[in-house]
Parts: structure tokens; C-alpha cells; sequence
């Protein structure tokens, strides 16, 4: 399929001249592409007004582009919520998303986790399906607004790191002793899905990599690996239920608050990897360290973390790099920061060599 400059597809989605459409596709990740004015689409804006019962003076704002399309609804130029737009085939039906809104309720109602709560539909249902001109359906939720800036668009995020890691420890400590209803079904974070042939997010291997960077980035994977199996099992001590993508832009700030947002990658996996997930594409630079030394404060305020753990936490950074790496492969990198952005494939090969010459190059 050949691409104009005003159409672009990626994985399961096109959108082209003010319309979006799935696409079909192999197994290969999907991923949501947007055009380049990213100006709402007309559909999705009357199928949203629609599903919420939204007045005509209602603004619909498409806000940023991922694993969803996220659309942020304004009164008189003020926000009031956030509606987001999974993309066919991510969320593999109204139950997979109905347990994510599970668990960050209960998060908030038994921990006083500050999350945004969702709004539901005209019809009181929180999950809406919305169909495009093709007839394809849809899934939508929506929360309440909240105000505040991402991490990563803040001076001196890792300020914020001990209130992340504690509020991490929080969460980990409710989902090892929380019972979730029968129905509850969320996909699994193993190392598969992170970094195997299918991983969920996309190949890093099909980045834009010179044989050197390629060798770097395949021994260093193959080393941390080999240590996350021999440190860490699949079993309820190391293994839970998780965030899943605790990166600077889904947490917020608000002058001392700190709100987690985003659950729609929740899953099952190794708990020390939400650590590696706060440092995303921030793992090659100086203030690195300081970060994840401020994050295991935070942890240790509720819970134990031994050397041995942060060693971990090393491998699986270096894990969790190479899963990006592949994100960047099938998604549109406009919500990443620009000096981020630039630094992807640049940044992961720093990564590798740091671990392969000093597997402690974190807390070292």
C-alpha cells in the first residue's frame, strides 16, 4: 500500500483526508497513525458527540495519538474531559477494558490513588461502540479532566520520583492482594510480548540499525535476559498485576499531587518492571540515575527492594529500551518530546553498550 503525504497507515488504521479507517493486516503489530494536521476526524467527532450526549458547543480536540486516539472535550475553551479511542484489535473486547476500569476504581477507592475517574455514556455505560463509515466498531471511554503536566515536561522530573516509587509500591502491594471479579481479563507482560518475534508493541530489530548497532543491541538483549530469568519467576512474589507503562507522560503533575493516568496498558508482569517503564527514553541521560535512585526511595517507604532487586531493575531498563525501540517502529511519535524523539536509536545503543560494559550502570 503506497502512502500520499496526506495518508498515513500503520498497522491496522489510515487516516486519510479527514476520515479514519481499519485497515487489514497481518500479525505484525498495530499501531495508530494520524495525519499531519491531526485536526479531529469528522466521524469519530459526531460519533463522540453522540455517545456522550455532548452539547453543540461542546469542542472536540483531538489531543494526542498511541495506543488510542485521545480526544479531550471543552466547554468554553475549558476542559472537562478526556475521551479515548481504542483502536480495533488492541483492546480485544468490552471486558479487556471494563477490567483496566476494574482495577484503577478500585486502586482509587482502596488506596485513595489519585486516577481519573470514568465518566460513562448517555446510556450509563461506560464503555461506548462507536462505527466508522465501514462499519468497524470502535471501543470508547472517557474521564473526568485532570489538570496538571507530564513528568517529562517538567524541569527536574526525578523531584517527583520519590512520590512515583512509593506510589508504585502502593499499587504493587493492592494488586498482590487484591481479588479480582471473575470476569477480569487483562494480556500478559512477559518477556514475549516485551521483546520476542511478536512482541505487542513491535520489533526492535526493525529499526533503522547499522550492523554494529544491531550486534550491540542483540547481545545486550540476549544478557539481560538471561539475568531476569535467573532472578525473577513467573510466579505471585515476582509476577502481578501492573501498570505496565508508568513512563513520564502518564503521570502528571500538580504542584505537589501526582496523578497516574493511562491504564490501558495493564497487565500481568514482572512488578520491577514498572521501575524500568518511569525511566523510559530518559535511560541514556545523565539524570538517569538520579531518577530511579529517587523512584527506589519512594518504594522502600512501603516496601522492601534489596541490591539485588535494583540489579534487576537494571536488565530490565535495558529490556524495557528495546521494547520502545520497537514502539517506535509501529507508532506515531508525535506525543514524544522532540530531543526524545531524536535520540530513540541513538539513545538505546548508549543503553546497550552502558550495560554490556557495567550491568550496574544505574545505581553504579
Amino acid at each position: 500500500m503506497i502512502e500520499s503525504p496526506c495518508r498515513r497507515v500503520v498497522g491496522s488504521v489510515e487516516f486519510e483526508g479527514g476520515v479514519v479507517r481499519a485497515v487489514s493486516r497481518s500479525r505484525t503489530p498495530q499501531a495508530i497513525a494520524v495525519a499531519p494536521d491531526r485536526s479531529t476526524h469528522s466521524w469519530m467527532s459526531e460519533a463522540l458527540r453522540a455517545a456522550w450526549a455532548l452539547p453543540d458547543n461542546a469542542a472536540i480536540r483531538l489531543l494526542v495519538v498511541s495506543e488510542n486516539a485521545t480526544y479531550v472535550v471543552e466547554l468554553l475553551d475549558v476542559p472537562t474531559m478526556v475521551i479515548r479511542v481504542a483502536r480495533p484489535g488492541y483492546s480485544d473486547d468490552a471486558t479487556h477494558l471494563r477490567s483496566e476500569l476494574c482495577w484503577s476504581a478500585a486502586l482509587h477507592r482502596e488506596i485513595g490513588l489519585r486516577t481519573p475517574r470514568s465518566v460513562p455514556g448517555a446510556d450509563g455505560d461506560q464503555i461506548q461502540t462507536l462505527r466508522d463509515p465501514d462499519g468497524v466498531a470502535w471501543l470508547a471511554v472517557a474521564f473526568e479532566f485532570v489538570s496538571g503536566s507530564t513528568l517529562e515536561s517538567q524541569p527536574r522530573p526525578q523531584r517527583f520520583y520519590p512520590e512515583l516509587g512509593r506510589i508504585t509500591a502502593e499499587m504493587h502491594r493492592h494488586a498482590r492482594g487484591w481479588e479480582p471479579p471473575a470476569h477480569f481479563r487483562r494480556f500478559g507482560w512477559g518477556l514475549d510480548a516485551l521483546i520476542g518475534p511478536e512482541a505487542r508493541w513491535g520489533r526492535w530489530q526493525l529499526a533503522d540499525l547499522g550492523g554494529t548497532e544491531y550486534d550491540l543491541l542483540r547481545r545486550a538483549e540476549s544478557a539481560a535476559v538471561d539475568h531476569v530469568r535467573a532472578g525473577l519467576t513467573t510466579g505471585p512474589a515476582d509476577f502481578g498485576l501492573i501498570h505496565g507503562d508508568l513512563r513520564p507522560s502518564n503521570v502528571l503533575a500538580d504542584g505537589v499531587e501526582v496523578h497516574v493516568i493511562d491504564f490501558d496498558d495493564c497487565g500481568h508482569g514482572y512488578y520491577l518492571y514498572d521501575a524500568a517503564a518511569a525511566l523510559s527514553f530518559y535511560e541514556h541521560l545523565p539524570e538517569a540515575s538520579d531518577m530511579l535512585s529517587a523512584w527506589c526511595e519512594g518504594y522502600r517507604s512501603v516496601a522492601p527492594l534489596s541490591s539485588a532487586d535494583e540489579a534487576l531493575i537494571g536488565s530490565l531498563t535495558m529490556i524495557r529500551r528495546l521494547t520502545m525501540l520497537g514502539w517506535s517502529t509501529t507508532h506515531d511519535l508525535g506525543a514524544i518530546p522532540t530531543d526524545l524523539r531524536d535520540e530513540i536509536v541513538s539513545g538505546a545503543v548508549t543503553v546497550a553498550d552502558r550495560y554490556l560494559t557495567d550491568r550496574a550502570w544505574l545505581t553504579s
